[in-house]
């Protein structure tokens, strides 16, 4: 396995589907626009111990993912897209390598390089290492401690204390990215495998609670540094509110889905690798069961760090998919172990056939998106084909011969040119041309600019950062309907000449404008929040449109629909469905 794929060709493959064409695609919703944002201001005010979203405290997670993204900006010369999404993408490197430096200990050379290549290539991984966004720095922060946490209990000699002084260090550095999580997994992993072996003093063992309790020694100087400057009501929205409250279910924000939430969650996120995971879940209990003692503490040990952390962020009451990420190592070398042992049995032929068609099923979806998106671009289209009819083939014949490992790893190779296919063709298309917040941001600013006093209303934080971040400036972002109606009435409604202006969503406006008290226009509409839609024609396959579904609009006093002049003038406005429409 080593001398057929060495780690330096999947070194190199990392490398390709995590930094390649990074930056083409601008920052979009849900979370990326606002921790890019975040970080922009961060540096712009020169305020590294608040982060901030429009000049306000955001206290649901302390400030290490923004110092990193600060950082970037700052030797890319200026906020973008490729500085902000550098730091997860290197972490996502690093946590690939790291995954296969602690599977030589665990599962074997062989298992180790399979391991490497399953986390690669699983979607919410690939996916999530090339956004800007916290999980993947936390994800190879919880990789490393969990690694030195495993080869601190092993040790004995003097190698120990320097495995509990990194064990320490990445634990700090887990709290410091997402609070109380960051500590939460390691320990659950290091607990569920210290109970299955009935070994109940582990958790006492000289060094262990040491270490522990110093990693919250560098977020508990934070806090305090924090609360010296805005007060204890800060402290508790973070250490109360976001960390405790959000668990229980009793902080109102969000998220909230029933216990069974992470089992179909795991199905799609860790695909395509999670439809042969039962497959390895069933081999790994029953090498448990029969295997010897430090071979079993291994499995024992990747099997908690799995499953334990996984049942109780069900119990949890906030649940998205992107938390069970720094779960996924563990996955991945549980999935390594089990191809790199694999016989040629019925279950293994019935799991890699199971792997052959959710490959070719991918493929095939790649390739009709890709018509779809890009009707006219038939050399990719064919040049993909060209690609994933000699895999599949390869597949069909390598499970023929019961090589589990190599079908494996040729899926792998299908799922990674998927995934390069989309980063560089699909998603900058999509995101590009129709929900980028762009075109109309360059126009907030330069309203601003003109003189015009703007404010939005009510715009959610991942909207409201990608317009600022794009704009390069804040903005006040209005509450109440009363707030509207005072910014709105400042100064006289003239003919010509800077007004206060308002940005929101159409519904918004359709919603508050008749209890203002007081005469509002439209005075513009900018396209924003468009969604797809088959359309289909008398002649030719069907093609993909994009509907809007949500429209912003700028509101001003007044009822003659006058547009300010920076609108008018502008090119980028020329769009037809961006226009000026009054309204009274």
């Amino acid at each position: 396995m080593g001398r057929w794929v060495p780690p330096a060709a999947i070194a190199i493959a990392a490398l390709v589907l995590l930094f390649g064409a990074l930056g083409r695609a601008d920052l979009f919703n849900p979370d990326e626009p606002r921790e890019a944002e975040i970080a922009r201001e961060m540096g712009a005010s020169g305020d590294h111990l608040v982060p901030r979203l429009n000049g306000d405290p955001f206290l649901e997670k302390p400030p290490l993912f923004y110092w990193l993204v600060c950082g970037a900006y700052a030797v890319a010369g200026g906020p973008g897209e490729l500085p902000a999404r550098f730091p997860p993408a290197l972490c996502g490197f690093l946590a690939v390598a790291l995954t296969w430096l602690l599977g030589r200990d665990l599962v074997g050379e062989k298992g180790a390089l399979l391991a490497a290549v399953v986390l690669l290539t699983s979607f919410q991984f690939l996916w999530t290492s090339r956004r800007c966004m916290i999980d993947m720095p936390l994800t190879l922060a919880v990789l490393l401690a969990c690694m030195a946490l495993e080869r601190s209990t092993r040790s004995t000699g003097p190698a120990r204390p320097w495995w509990l002084v990194v064990f320490s260090l990445s634990v700090a550095a887990a709290v410091f990215l997402k609070g109380i999580v960051g500590a939460g997994i390691p320990a659950l992993a290091l607990a569920g495998s210290l109970a299955a072996r009935r070994d109940w003093r582990g958790i006492v063992r000289p060094g262990i609670l040491a270490a522990g309790l110093g990693a919250l020694m560098p977020v508990g100087a934070w806090v305090l540094a924090l609360g010296l400057r805005l007060g204890s009501g800060a402290v508790l929205d973070l250490v109360w509110v976001n960390n405790v409250l959000r668990f229980v279910g009793g902080a109102a924000k969000g998220h909230v889905q029933p216990w069974y939430y992470y089992v179909p969650t795991l199905l799609t996120d860790f695909a395509p690798w999670s439809l042969v995971l039962p497959f390895v879940l069933v081999s790994a209990a029953i090498a448990i069961l029969r295997t010897p003692d430090q071979e079993r503490g291994r499995l024992l040990f990747l099997v908690s760090w799995l499953v334990v952390p996984f049942l109780v962020l069900s119990i949890a009451s906030t649940k998205r998919g992107i938390y069970l990420l720094p779960l996924y190592p563990a996955a991945a070398l549980l999935v390594g172990w089990w191809l790199a042992r694999a016989v040629p049995s019925r279950g293994a032929r019935i799991a890699g056939g199971v792997l052959v068609a959710v490959t070719i099923v991918i493929a095939a979806l790649f390739v009709s998106i890709l018509v779809l998106v890009r009707p006219g671009d038939w050399y990719a289209a064919a040049l993909a084909c060209g690609i994933f009819l000699p895999l599949a083939v390869g597949e069909i014949a390598v499970l023929r011969a019961g090589r589990i490992d190599r079908v494996a790893l040729l899926a792998a190779g299908g799922v990674g040119v998927v995934s390069l296919g989309l980063a560089c063709l699909v998603v900058p298309e999509v995101v590009n041309r129709h929900t980028s917040p762009r075109p109309a941001a360059s126009q907030v600013r330069r309203m601003a600019e003109a003189g015009d006093r703007l404010a939005f209303y009510r715009f959610k934080e991942g909207s409201l950062g990608a317009y600022l971040f794009y704009a390069g400036m804040t903005v006040p972002n209005l509450g109440t309907p009363e707030d509207l109606r005072l910014h709105l009435a400042v100064g006289p409604v003239a003919r010509r000449g800077p007004r206060s202006l308002a940005l929101m969503t159409e519904e918004t406006y359709d919603d508050v404008a008749p209890g203002l008290g007081l005469s509002t226009s439209i005075v513009w509409r900018f396209r924003s929040g468009l969604t797809p839609e088959w359309s289909a024609s008398g002649s030719g396959p069907p093609r993909l449109a994009m509907r809007q579904t949500e429209s912003i609009v700028l509101v001003a006093a007044g009822g003659d629909g006058r547009a300010p002049a920076s609108l008018r003038t502008d090119e980028e406005a020329s769009d037809p469905s961006e226009h000026p429409d009054g309204r009274s």
